[in-house]
């Protein structure tokens, strides 16, 4: 069993509107392990250590963990969020009130050192293989601006 309690497992309906209110905020969407199979258990796993790894660096990212089921609709939000792609699991950064899917291939240098010794098949859909790529993922997302500012060039 994972220790599971630095992730906050919500209903499906309310896991959008929880991780709004955070600054920033990962959101995990998956299903029951029944449909899912080893790759979630795996992602579940990571998820658990980078949660514990964050918390007492900046205990104002929160993580969430919404278990969809399968054989019925996703709420409405997160059906939007999803986008008519229901590959699941998913992961998602929420900052300041927008999603963003979380994609391995951008997290920079830091993110793809901590990946190297991962899971192969979670890291072919674009989902991060080891926690200390999902830690340095979130500690990088916490100090970027979510809107960069623009630098004015001098017109002669």
């Amino acid at each position: 069993p994972v220790d599971m309690s630095a992730v906050e497992t919500v209903p499906s309906s309310e896991v959008l509107g929880l991780a709004a209110k955070a600054s920033l905020a990962l959101v995990v969407l998956t299903v029951d392990e029944e449909f899912c199979g080893e790759d979630c258990v795996k992602l579940d796993r990571m998820v658990a250590r980078a949660a514990m790894d964050v918390r007492p660096k900046d205990p104002s990212i929160r993580i969430f963990r919404a278990v969809l089921d399968p054989r019925e609709a996703p709420a409405p939000e997160v059906a939007a969020v999803l986008g008519g792609q229901a590959a699941l699991p998913r992961l998602l950064f929420i900052k300041e009130g927008e999603p963003v899917n979380y994609d391995a291939a951008v997290g920079g240098a830091q993110a793809a050192a901590a990946d190297e010794a991962g899971s192969a098949a979670l890291g072919q859909v674009g989902l991060p293989t080891s926690a200390k790529s999902i830690t340095a993922r979130l500690l990088a997302e916490a100090t970027k601006p979510l809107v960069q500012t623009l630098r004015t060039v001098k017109q002669t």
